[in-house]
């Protein structure tokens, strides 16, 4: 072979092994995929209510200011329930105590109660359709669409043990005490 023909061999063997070293640099770069793979969720639906936790509380406040007494004591008590009738004309009764200290004719007691967790309406019963149509001697302050929630307040100077008795329907009501 002569050296003409030995260089020129040589030139292609390195030539063919930078075309090589071409190919196996771009071969081993990372690739990025062209699509994304989808998010998949699953979810049980039910039929039913949700009940949202709330709390209930009372409060002896001063009237002129609305700030709670410092030192006084409010407590709520459950006296009885009753519902009768059928969905869309159903009545229901709630009776509370607020026991506190509110003995001066410038306080009186603030409350929030969640009916939700004292009362056990019928299967029927619905609150979303409920609406307060007895209350006396004091405020409701709640709207009708916060029930099974009521907040309210009773007139000033009513005593020691103040009297919660509220009277709902699951129908629209006139007078109605929320709003």
């Amino acid at each position: 072979m002569t050296i003409r023909l030995r260089t020129a061999a040589l030139l292609l063997a390195v030539l063919l092994a930078i075309v090589a070293a071409g190919f196996a640099a771009r071969a081993t770069k990372p690739t990025v995929s062209a699509w994304t793979n989808p998010a998949v969720f699953s979810a049980t639906a039910t039929a039913g209510t949700w009940t949202v936790p709330s709390t209930s509380k009372c409060e002896v406040r001063e009237q002129a200011t609305d700030a709670v007494v410092p030192g006084s004591t409010c407590t709520i008590q459950f006296k009885s329930q009753n519902f009768w009738g059928a969905a869309g004309s159903g009545n229901g009764q709630a009776n509370f105590n607020l026991l506190g200290s509110s003995g001066t004719n410038t306080q009186y007691m603030y409350f929030e109660i969640a009916l939700g967790n004292y009362l056990t309406p019928p299967g029927w019963w619905n609150w979303a359709n409920a609406r307060i149509s007895t209350f006396s001697q004091g405020t409701i302050t709640s709207p009708c669409s916060a029930l099974p929630q009521v907040t309210g307040r009773k007139n000033a100077n009513m005593g020691a043990t103040v009297n919660v008795y509220l009277e709902f329907k699951d129908f629209p009501v006139t007078p109605q005490y929320c709003s």
